[in-house]
């Protein structure tokens, strides 16, 4: 058990503890990206006065130091395609950054047992035809030296791919036990400090790069102890994978959703509404049966017949909260024995078991442990169980850590379309990461739950959340010997497929890879020397959603010519301009000499061998001539000479068309070109002087500009437009740059409208050429500083955030306490709610949320709306988290979200009132209490309606008003506890847009601190010094371009749009 106080002598010393208001922690990497925390420290004692000093108000300047040696990271010019859905969901201004990044699909690295190697050759092979690179180590051989491997010795090996290979692994999969005869593979134990005790764990071989603890790499063991064992669980892969609907499509609509409100004191609560959330969320995706199995305490209606009869009719998932160890769930009861006693043949879902030790693959009581009966269920010709297993090797867990590690699992799956095992897991555990930053600290709360939790299997799989769709894949079945391409065109249902992996492998080697166009084609270049000495490859088309097409093509008949290959000529000569190199590159006129074998057994003559048109380049010169190649012999022709397009990305592959013509016919041929390119990013934007750019003001401005791309640039101009209140006033140059290096203009110079104000940004275009190569890049230009008496806003829905100390902004809200309590003299409705109790209540008026239409909303205990009518009986979350966040109802207005408690006295409440002369529905927060049971919160939200407080986009406003109020911790001191303080703002339906005002302690850079007499207001509406009707009167755009930004963040986006009539 964990003290509730925890002393620290440092905080009792004479002086003010902490020290400084602010401190920047290490630098952390997350695989291709570094991540800094910066610490803010709001309330500080003076131990030797008795004094609580409070801060109110903190303006922090952030300066990147370029010199800083901590876990230092170089941008590469390529991102590991596995991580790039992670950062995506994780990393908020990801689109920024890395919006022409060029994703690597990385290798698998398989290190297995010697003798487990060839039973998991259907798997190594399965791996190969999807399009994987795949490396295998064995353990005894490669890794040990001829002996059983220690853990230092794996995690050297890894490091090394990982440090060295071209291409790293992005999954690392152990094949074997960590105890059992012969050579086993054991896993890296964990100390976590936070508990005093050791654990198994193999996440710290996913720890790469930097010391500290996200991880570089996923990682997953098939814990398997012999042959049989290991062709069962590779069968199950394939089976799984290959074949989702050989058992019908019906057990991928269903789900088991099991939990116990069990046990401890106080007794749990969250297990149950945790299920109940996956539940909806599930039901959201399309899945139409989810079987849910509770206790009640100790009391289950269902035991394990039950279960078990429910997962053998087939489930996509099964989802545990509740109580368990080793051996499986305590309540309901299902042990290794049910496991191993399913009979769901090839309808195996994954499981997440978010509980006490079910994930202790290494028990000393349990062998098999529950995890790994799971994976090793069944035999290769009849898989059984499950595919693919997530729980925890610590017995001991707790809510508070358990909660955001389920949500983010599935949140991830079902709404951030992730799509592997491995990275919902790793979703899962960054959504704990971010859930608790007062608990990072190196052996605290949150690295020991990274630790324990581990996946049992492949990390690789890939997960069915719905009913695959079928593709339809217009290939030939044979192609000549000699081909150099194959063509096809992928459509489902009669719609064209983009994005569809194309993967050609010929039975050994690395696959050869494409993405299919806009239109559903894809032409995959092919080596002549594997189409001359093969007799078949295979083919499979693959995308997530849709069931693996599997083909084998045939090599019979042959062409009489082959394309051996292409010499490249880039040097600056009468036909070419270039830089020499030997590589293509953008804007480059480069010749290809084409080199033609004659593969048909005679002589042939008049060869002619002419380049096919293509999108990414023009054609000089197109016919390249040959007058004879012998029988046998390949011979070069003369140049076809193209022009490269100026803003061909780096690494982008061109599929470059040819026809060879002779006397009896023509082949077709394609050359593979690989582009280098530059790639840039800003770094950093910096006016000229004093460094800030003040409203009427005309500055130079200095742009920090990196190379992150493969080839250097040229010295180059740079040419600004765009800009509505910030204007550009001239066009300015750049050095060249080399590849990771940066440089900064000299110039450029823009003018700030003297009626702006504090905190408005513009968003220029600034283009960047060197006469070859041309990049449009984003140039956000800030007006003045951003500080707390600065608005908020807006978020890419258009929403503004201003308080009470705004007055700059012509928007700032006057505090105006409506009192609507009965108990202070109002007439306001009690809801009568209790504790963690929510209550669904009709609006007067319709209230357009985010650009959706609400006439309901539920009112929470703990101090937040939800919008529309909620399940009551799901959504009463105490445990505040940060905004955005998947844990709450579609859509959160959280004036003061906290574990709080209205019906500890009487008088105390949550009251609703229309006020109907106002136009206004208040809803007041009445001197509830917070979880210390004494605290008093005293707020109130006010809904403006649309139709009498206009707003863009016909939206309505919010504001939030506080009479009395502390930010207090719940049970500081407990580890366990809830130990978040307060999370206010608002969230949109999607739960993927947020504007936080200030979570545990934090305040946003525009906020104020939350104190009585504050009011802070949401709108549509910009800051009124922008008089955005002067817009209108601009020349009229030859043509409206409309994105949605950021992206991908979603899959659609509302856009509103509108246009005078004169337009």
């Amino acid at each position: 058990a964990q003290d509730y106080f925890s002393y620290n002598p440092a905080a009792y010393r004479d002086g003010i503890y902490p020290e400084r208001l602010v401190d920047v922690g290490a630098p952390a990497i997350l695989r291709d990206f570094r991540v800094i925390p910066v610490n803010f420290y709001p309330f500080r004692y003076d131990a030797k006065t008795k004094e609580l000093l409070i801060a109110r108000k903190i303006t922090v300047r952030v300066n990147f130091d370029t010199h800083d040696p901590r876990n230092p990271k170089p941008e590469p010019a390529v991102i590991s395609g596995a991580f790039a859905r992670i950062y995506q969901s994780v990393i908020a201004n990801y689109w920024y950054y890395a919006r022409n990044e060029n994703l690597r699909r990385g290798t698998i690295l398989y290190i297995a047992r010697d003798d487990f190697v060839d039973d998991i050759q259907p798997l190594l092979e399965w791996r190969q035809k999807r399009g994987y690179r795949v490396r295998v180590a064995r353990a005894y051989a490669d890794i040990g030296g001829g002996d059983t491997p220690s853990a230092d010795d794996i995690l050297n090996y890894i490091q090394n791919a990982y440090d060295n290979w071209e291409y790293p692994p992005d999954y690392v999969v152990l094949v074997g036990d960590v105890a059992m005869g012969g050579t086993f593979l054991p896993d890296y134990d964990y100390y976590s400090p936070f508990i005093g005790e050791t654990y198994a764990s193999d996440y710290r071989y996913s720890l790469l790069d930097g010391d500290d603890y996200l991880a570089d790499v996923m990682v997953g063991r098939i814990s398997v102890d012999n042959e049989v064992e290991a062709q069962t669980y590779a069968n199950k892969v394939v089976h799984y994978e290959a074949n989702p609907l050989a058992r019908g499509s019906e057990w991928l609509r269903r789900g088991a959703i099991i939990a116990a409100n069990c046990c401890g004191t106080p007794t749990p609560t969250t297990p149950r509404l945790m299920s109940l959330w996956l539940r909806e969320l599930a039901l959201r995706q399309g899945f139409t049966e989810l079987d849910t199995f509770f206790c009640y305490g100790t009391t289950c209606p269902r035991g394990a017949d039950e279960i078990s009869a429910y997962i053998n009719e087939g489930v996509a998932f099964v989802n545990y909260r509740g109580w368990g160890g080793a051996p499986g769930w305590t309540f309901p009861s299902f042990y290794v024995g049910d496991v191993m006693g399913l009979s769901n043949v090839d309808m195996t879902p994954f499981v997440t078991s978010i509980v006490c030790g079910t994930g202790d693959f290494n028990s000393s009581t349990s062998d098999p442990a529950f995890c790994e009966a799971w994976i090793r269920a069944g035999t290769p010709t009849a898989p059984r169980g499950g595919v693919d297993f997530y729980g925890p090797s610590d017995h001991d867990t707790h809510t508070k850590w358990n909660n955001p590690n389920c949500e983010g699992f599935y949140w991830g799956l079902f709404e951030e379309n992730l799509h592997t095992f491995g990275q919902c897991a790793l979703r899962g555990k960054i959504t704990l990461y971010l859930s608790y930053p007062d608990n990072r600290a190196p052996g605290d709360g949150v690295e020991h739950y990274l630790y324990v939790y581990n996946i049992i299997g492949d990390p690789s799989v890939s997960l069915w959340k719905s009913v695959p769709r079928e593709l339809t894949v217009d290939a030939p079945e044979n192609l000549p010997r000699g081909a150099t391409q194959i063509a096809l065109n992928i459509s489902s249902a009669g719609n064209p497929v983009d994005s569809a992996l194309v993967s050609v492998w010929f039975f050994d080697g690395d696959p050869i890879t494409i993405f299919s166009a806009g239109d559903g084609s894809a032409v995959v270049p092919l080596p002549a020397e594997q189409t001359l000495a093969a007799d078949s490859f295979s083919l499979v088309v693959s995308k997530p959603g849709y069931a693996p097409f599997q083909a084998v093509v045939h090599i019979s008949g042959e062409n009489r010519t082959a394309l051996a290959g292409c010499i490249l000529l880039d040097s600056a000569t009468d036909s070419t301009d270039g830089n020499g190199d030997g590589l293509p590159s953008p804007g480059e006129t480069i010749a290809l000499v084409p080199e033609v074998a004659n593969i048909s057994g005679e002589d042939l003559s008049d060869i002619t061998v002419k380049i096919l048109p293509d999108t990414m380049f023009e054609i000089v010169d197109s016919v390249s001539a040959i007058a004879e190649i012998p029988a046998g012999d390949t011979v070069s022709g003369d140049a076809v000479i193209i022009a490269l397009s100026h803003e061909i990305p780096d690494s982008f592959q061109i599929g470059v068309r040819f026809a060879i013509s002779y006397g009896a016919g023509t082949d077709t041929a394609a050359y593979l070109l690989n582009i280098r390119a530059p790639l840039l990013k800003i770094e950093g934007i910096t006016p000229a002087g004093d460094s800030i750019l003040s409203p009427g003001e005309t500055s130079e401005i200095l742009v920090r500009i990196k190379n992150i791309g493969s080839v250097p640039t040229r010295a180059g101009e740079l040419h600004l437009s765009g800009g509505i209140r910030v204007l550009p006033v001239s066009d300015g140059t750049i050095p060249a740059i080399p590849p990771d290096s940066e440089g900064v203009s000299a110039g450029i110079s823009v003018s700030a409208d003297d009626g702006l104000i504090n905190g408005i940004v513009d968003h220029l275009t600034l283009e960047f050429d060197d006469g070859f190569y041309r990049q449009r890049l984003e140039l956000p230009i800030t007006v003045g500083e951003i500080t707390s008496s600065t608005f908020g806003g807006p978020d890419i829905r258009g929403y503004y955030c201003y308080d009470n100390t705004d007055a700059e902004s012509g928007r700032a809200p006057e505090y105006e306490w409506i009192e609507i309590s009965p108990y202070e003299g109002g007439d306001g409705t009690d809801l009568n709610l209790g504790d963690d109790e929510t209550a669904n209540i009709p609006l007067p008026f319709t209230f357009n949320y985010y650009g959706y239409d609400y006439d309901t909303i539920g009112v929470c205990s703990n101090g937040w709306i939800g919008l529309g009518a909620i399940e009551t009986w799901i959504f009463n979350n105490f445990y505040n988290r940060p905004l955005p966040d998947p844990s709450g109802p579609w859509g959160m207005i959280c004036p003061f979200w906290d574990d709080l408690d209205p019906s500890v006295v009487e008088g105390h409440g949550v009251f609703y009132k229309y006020i109907e002369d106002r136009h206004i529905f208040v809803i007041e927060w009445h001197t509830v209490n917070a979880h210390d049971r004494t605290t008093v919160e005293w707020f109130e939200v006010i809904l403006r309606d649309p139709a009498y407080y206009p707003a863009q986009a016909d939206v309505g406003e919010i504001v939030f008003q506080y009479r009395e109020i502390a930010d207090v911790d719940s049970l500081e001191g407990d580890p366990n506890s809830l130990a978040e303080y307060s999370t206010i703002g608002i969230e949109d339906p999607t739960q993927s847009v947020a504007i936080q005002y200030k979570f545990c302690g934090e305040l946003a850079p525009h906020a104020a601190e939350i104190e009585p007499g504050r009011a802070i207001l949401f709108t549509t509406n910009p800051p009124t010094a922008v008089d955005t009707s002067e817009v209108h009167s601009a020349p009229k755009p030859k043509r409206f371009d409309l994105s949605a930004a950021p992206n991908p963040f979603n899959s659609a986006q509302r856009i509103s749009v509108s246009l005078p009539e004169d337009a």
